[in-house]
Parts: structure tokens; sequence; C-alpha cells
């Protein structure tokens, strides 16, 4: 069922009665299967189905169907089941609603934000192709007093180089909520117009709102002076996240700041050896992932035993539905070449901004052996992707597999050459998306690395001791002597 998805059309009817098999990965499949190809014929089914199942991965699967293929009235009825499921479907039922696009998506967000334990507003999904409407997406997340959503969209547009109308700058600076003014705040420190006047501080700030307040300041050429507050605030974790490193604004730091700023941050691990290239980083990613064991069913159905490395360019539509995707500049079998289209075809792109473009490279790297392609399990937390730090412990390696050494780089390399990588661990303790940082001038040994870096294994990253999926930097530094 899951190669349907490269099929030019697919039988509706065969799929409709998957919807109700007793077969529980039959029945994710040909959600999911309906999900990224449109099918619309089958929302009946699932409408049915998904009123009596209490397989959570199952019921994720036909949730997003019915928050991204059905009406208003589809959306209410997955909304009403989140509650019988652990609480991180709630922001993969945020998700697939946002999926649908602003302004509706917002609509439908709002509608159902009160029944949500953990909103989870997917802005960057919902504003994809649509950064027209950003600032009126913003008022209305402030109109509903969800903080998340609108310092999600705030950040979203950050990123986007896109101004804030000043109507809602002046609403939020207003707020009684300190949360919503540092977020505004921040704002405008990153993407404000430099003359901006903040007006008066109010009572009871944040040390956060009153920095950036301070900034502000200083930007329209108040005189820079610092405090000793500002400073313990800098040195802390929460200024350090804060403020953005590397950007304009450490123009308006004392030096006394930005050594306070700059004192306990870690060393950059991308500074390796040189020389170094630029790596392209996609406008969106492609995560491989789906109900258990679907991914390794593929392969096995396939016949394909060893794996892949290179890129691959789909072409998607504002929903991260894949339309089309060329694989010419993907190395492997024929059976494995035709496994990774097809789990290409059954994922769901995200944007890395609301300007991305519908088409780009994307890097896929599978050694030999099983994948890495479950999702896994909706879980009583929030579901979110984490990096470490804090109360997110990092991953330990268990499993440290050295590269082959290209012979052709080795002699060619007068130095040592670092490749750096940005990699998911997932609660299992395996290798996922992995994309390169920072690569070396030789193909041939980024290869090597990636192929090398995919095999290692991991006792996973723990958020209050509880194993949790953690975005993780990798890397190998190649050595000629």
């Amino acid at each position: 069922m899951a190669l349907w998805v490269n099929d030019a059309t697919i039988d509706a009817a065969q799929l409709t009665k998957a919807i109700s098999s007793s077969d529980k990965l039959t029945r994710a499949t040909a959600a999911r299967v309906a999900t990224v190809r449109g099918i619309e014929a089958v929302l009946p089914a699932v409408r049915e189905a998904i009123v009596n199942e209490q397989d959570t991965e199952v019921a994720r699967e036909q949730i997003r169907a019915l928050a991204i293929l059905g009406t208003s009235e589809d959306v209410a009825l997955a909304a009403k089941q989140l509650a019988r499921f652990p609480a991180s479907i709630d922001s993969d039922f945020a998700e697939a609603v946002a999926r649908r696009g602003a302004p509706a998506s917002t609509t439908l967000y709002v509608t159902h934000l009160p029944a949500l334990r953990h909103p989870a507003s997917a802005v960057k999904h919902e504003l994809w192709g649509r950064s027209a409407i950003a600032s009126t997406t913003a008022a209305r997340l402030l109109g509903a007093n969800d903080l998340r959503g609108f310092a999600a969209t705030l950040e979203a547009m950050v990123q986007a180089n896109l101004p804030l109308d000043p109507g809602v700058v002046s609403t939020a600076l207003g707020s009684e909520s300190k949360e919503i003014r540092e977020e505004v705040v921040w704002f405008l420190v990153s993407s404000g117009p430099a003359d901006f006047q903040a007006g008066p501080d109010p009572e009871g700030m944040s040390s956060a709102e009153a920095f950036g307040r301070e900034v502000l300041r200083r930007k329209t050429g108040a005189e820079m002076k610092s405090r000793p507050e500002w400073l313990a605030w800098l040195r802390s974790d929460e200024g350090r996240a804060r403020v953005p490193a590397g950007k304009p604004v450490q123009r308006f730091l004392t030096l006394d700041e930005q050594n306070a700023f700059r004192g306990e941050e870690p060393a950059d691990a991308s500074l390796g050896p040189s020389p170094k290239q630029a790596v392209h980083q996609s406008g969106f990613s492609l995560p491989i992932v789906f109900p258990s064991g679907l991914g390794d069913a593929v392969l096995k159905q396939l016949r394909c035993k060893t794996g892949w490395i290179g890129v691959v360019q789909p072409t998607v539509d504002r929903t991260g539905r894949v339309q089309s995707v060329d694989l010419s500049k993907l190395n492997g079998a024929p059976e494995c070449r035709r496994a990774a289209e097809t789990l290409v075809r059954l994922s769901l792109a995200d944007p890395e901004l609301i300007t991305a473009p519908l088409s780009d490279y994307i890097q896929m790297v599978k050694a030999p052996g099983d994948g890495c392609f479950d999702e896994g399990a909706p879980e009583a937390g929030t579901g979110e992707l984490r990096r470490t730090g804090g109360a997110v412990k990092p991953p330990r390696i268990t499993r440290k597999v050295d590269p082959i050494f290209p012979e052709s780089a080795r002699r060619a390399m007068k130095g040592s050459m670092l490749v750096v990588a940005e990699a998911i661990i997932t609660k299992a303790g395996c290798v996922r998306e992995i994309r390169l940082l920072s690569q070396s001038p030789y193909p041939e040994l980024n290869a090597a690395a990636l192929l090398a870096l995919a095999k290692w294994k991991f006792k996973p990253g723990t958020l209050d001791g509880q194993p949790v999926d953690v975005i993780f930097n990798l890397s190998i530094n190649f050595r000629p002597n």
C-alpha cells in the first residue's frame, strides 16, 4: 500500500477498505497515503474509524488526515478525540491544521486552542508562501492571548526580515502580559527601525524586557552604560538564549556586556581545521518518519539491503506534500533508490522559513541495514524536538564507527579536515536526518563521514529522566597521518 504513493492514480476504494483493517500498521499506512496524496474520498471511513480507534500511532495518522483534508467539522471531530490520547498528539493536530494555510488555519487553531493541553502553533507551516499576512496572523494570536503562537510568529518574521504592523507593536507593548511585552521588545531589537521609541518603562518588567528596552534606547543614540544586574542577566542561560549572537545588536553592548555574554558561550564545533566549504542549507526539511515499522517494511518489500547517499530534489506544495522528486544525484542500487523515492513521497515537508521555496535539495544518507524511520508513539509530554542544554541531557555514544578514509583525499590533504553534521538522535538512540553543517573540499571525504555517522548508536538524550528526540551535532576529524 505504501508503494501506491508512486502511482499516477490510487484506487480510493482499496484505500478506504484498508482504513478499517484489523492490522494497525495497515490502518495507519492507509491514512498516511490518503494524506500525502490528497485522497479525500476516504474521509467518511476515517470519520467512522477515529471515534473507535485505540492505537495512538494510528490515531495520529487519522487525525492528520482529517485536519489536512477535511472540513472544519472534520477538524472539530479530530480535536474532540485528542483527550483520549497522550498530550503530545495535540502538537501533531496543531501542525496538521496549520498545513491548511493561513488565514483559515489560524481561525481553526484559535477556535480549538482552549482545548489543547500543549498549544503548539506551527506558524511556519501556516505562513509558508503567505508572508504578506504575517502581521495579521500575529495580531490574531495576540488577540487570543496565545504567547507561544505570537512569539513563534515574531521569530518567523525576524528570520524572513519582515516588519510588524505598528498597530500590533503598540498593542503588544501595552499588554499587561510581561511575556508578550518581552517578545515584542526583542523583536524590535532584532528587526525594528533604528529610531523606534518604546515609550516609558512599565512597572514590574522582567530583566529581559528591561535590557531589551535599554538596547532600543541605545539604538536611538542613548549613552551605553553597563549595570551589574544586566551583566548578571547576560551571563545567565536566559540572557544567552535571548540575545541574538553574532547579529548587529552586538554593536549596542558595552565591552563588559559583550564579555559577560560570551564568557560562558561554548566553542562553536564548526570552527574546525581549514579549509572548509560552504554547505547549502535547504529551505525546507523532509523528515522521513512514519508509524513504527512502515519504513523498514518498505525496505523489505523492495529488497533494499544496502543504502543510499546523495541529494534529492523534491518539489512540494504549500501543505508540504511531495509533488515530484528528482533522484538523479542520489547514489544507490536501483531497488534502494526506489525505496528512497517511496519514503520521500510518504513524507511531509517542514519549512525552515516562511519564504522558503517549494523546490530544493535535501541531503539523504542511509547506511546498510535497518533504517531510523519510526516516528514513535505520541508521548505524555509536548512532543517537541529539543536541543541539548539545561534540563535536556545530551545523548552518549555507545557505538562509534570510524569512516573509511578515501585514499584520494588522504593524498590531496595538507592538514586535518573536520566534517560537522547536525542530526536528530532519536529516543531509540539512532541517527536520523543528518545534514552537513561544515564540510571539507573533498566530496568523497564528506560522503565517508556521513556514512560513518549514520551507523553510530547512542544512549538517548533525556528530559526529566525520560528518553527524548534531540538535535545534536556530530563531527569526524580526518587526519592524513
